[in-house]
């Protein structure tokens, strides 16, 4: 069997199926005409803003400044043989990162949804906070110093 597949971006308003692209779903609907298909209806998810994914390398930061200034260097969190300093970029790929593989399955910080990105903060935030007794707030346009 011969799938064609195209996929397009409406918004629901009071019942009706408005869609974005007006041309291409008419085009659709033409080279369709009298043809049996499949429809799909999803609920889109935001994706993280780019403001967003600063505060997120933000947070990274703050993280490894944290742990680096309360002494527990990457050996005492991680438990590997030689001493190490944190930075944002170690904090992703060794506390972020896997936290989100394994509550979410995703690979990359870019497929996030921002309650995604809530839902693996607050799960490093109260192993952190039980473990050490850390909490690094994330950054906010609420608040000027994480900026």
């Amino acid at each position: 069997m011969n799938t064609q597949r195209q996929q397009f971006s409406a918004k629901i308003e009071k019942g009706e199926i408005n869609f974005y692209d007006k041309t291409g779903i008419a085009i659709w609907k033409d080279l369709l005409e009298g043809k049996d298909v499949d429809i799909t209806i999803e609920k889109e998810t935001k994706k993280r803003t780019s403001q967003q994914n600063r505060a997120l390398h933000k947070y990274f930061e703050l993280l490894a400044e944290e742990l680096n200034d309360a002494g527990l260097d990457v050996k005492e969190v991680l438990k590997p043989s030689v001493d190490i300093e944190w930075t944002g970029e170690l904090i992703k790929e060794y506390i972020w990162r896997p936290v989100q593989f394994a509550q979410l399955k995703k690979k990359s910080t870019t497929q996030l949804t921002t309650s995604e990105i809530d839902q693996i903060y607050e799960i490093i935030t109260r192993h952190l906070g039980q473990k050490f007794g850390l909490f690094v707030e994330f950054p906010h346009e609420d608040n000027p110093a994480y900026q």
